[in-house]
């Protein structure tokens, strides 16, 4: 089956999908998809033994491995992790990463945002459930691998309206690249880019936190009353915010596009392997938040210092609200309305910003009775709210 190791004990397998009689859904009159990922994983297979880490691969030429054969071969490694490598179909535009309901989300998330940054759009980062048993994962590379953290790596759409196509055709290696530095990002492992150009490793070792749990990057007595903003690009998979601590898709209740936030972050927990945060919203309410910092980060001053430290007076100081950028007003016929609470049913309306102009901003909260959220503008040295949809970040 030309199944290829560097070592008895590989820490990494990578599989190319499909394979000799079986093409591939994700083809078409370019190229097939059993060709573009053996083409990837042998790229990345290449990578992998430069780089040093122990690793193997299920197929080196184009021959077919039915799924029973594949999963076995990828649990008989004895690998800790599985790249399987895939084109999808159906339509869509972008990068997938789909991971065990069982898993962190910390790896597939750090990969996804390494193949952004190589300017492919990532749709989304996902589990899904066996329909027969929610308790088992639908996806058979994944369900059947065992003790293997096995990530599904959709790199595009074969059949893309949009641009996939011919990014796949000229960037394939670029995104395999992407996923070797997320891969070593990911597991705190040097990393020398094609180029020879050296990248320390991480701090943390996510990977090593069942045995010996690392230190988060952030304590709470560095978060405790500040603001969390999503700075996560892709708008058909914003970040999610949850009712409870856990990385579980059933509990999530909603998400926050780039620029949104919650005004204050309440503590930094451990949940499983990594970390979110317990954040309230304008009302109280709490929610846990990803604290991976590839899709939000920190911002603003402490509320529990800055009762210690009161700021300066208002006469000598207009206002001691910090900017944290500035929106332009836009959507709107003529002036988008200045509210005092971020809930358009029940706030009251204090003012108007005319269409086209520009206003500094605090930072953004989800409020309520809004879809689009509420930016927290700085208005007549106040703090004020307009309707996100309103509002384009400059």
């Amino acid at each position: 089956m030309s199944y290829k190791t560097t070592s008895n004990t590989p820490e990494l397998i990578i599989d190319p999908g499909h394979g000799g009689k079986d093409p591939g859904g994700g083809s078409n009159n370019f190229f097939l998809e059993k060709n573009m990922v053996l083409d990837i994983s042998l790229y990345q297979f290449k990578r992998y033994k430069e780089l040093g880490i122990p690793v193997a691969i299920t197929r080196t030429t184009d021959v077919y491995i039915s799924p029973a054969a594949r999963t076995k071969l990828v649990r008989d490694s004895k690998a800790k992790f599985c790249h399987s490598n895939h084109i999808n179909a159906g339509g869509g535009d972008g990068a997938e990463v789909i991971r065990s309901i069982y898993d962190s989300t910390n790896m597939p998330e750090i990969i996804a945002e390494e193949i952004r940054k190589e300017g492919q759009n990532v749709r989304r980062v996902f589990t899904r459930r066996l329909p027969s048993n929610s308790k088992r994962d639908y996806y058979f590379m994944i369900r059947d691998t065992g003790s293997v953290n096995t990530n599904i790596i959709e790199y595009g759409f074969a059949d893309s309206k949009q641009d996939d196509v011919q990014q796949l055709i000229n960037h394939w290696q670029d995104y395999a690249e992407a996923v070797v530095r997320a891969y070593c990002k990911f597991r705190g492992h040097k990393y020398v880019a094609p180029n020879g150009k050296v990248e320390k490793p991480s701090t943390s070792k996510p990977s090593n936190s069942a045995s010996k749990p690392s230190k988060p990057a952030t304590s709470t007595s560095d978060v405790k009353g500040k603001r969390l903003v999503s700075i996560h690009k892709d708008v058909k998979d914003p970040v999610v915010f949850r009712n409870k601590p856990s990385w579980d898709a059933k509990d999530v209740i909603g998400t926050i596009k780039k620029g949104q936030g919650f005004p204050e972050i309440v503590e930094k927990v451990k949940v499983g392997k990594d970390y979110q945060y317990k954040v309230k919203n304008s009302k109280g309410a709490v929610y846990y938040v990803t604290a991976n910092p590839a899709f939000v980060k920190v911002e603003g001053a402490s509320t529990s210092k800055s009762a210690s430290k009161p700021s300066k007076p208002a006469a000598s100081k207009p206002s001691a609200i910090k900017s944290i950028g500035k929106i332009k007003i836009i959507g709107v016929k003529s002036a988008a309305i200045v509210m005092d609470k971020p809930d358009r049913k029940n706030a009251k309306n204090i003012g108007t910003i005319t269409l086209g102009k520009t206003i500094d901003i605090s930072g953004s909260v989800q409020g309520k009775n809004s879809d689009s959220g509420y930016w927290e503008i700085i208005f007549n040295g106040k703090r004020a709210y307009v309707t996100g949809k309103y509002g384009k970040k400059q």
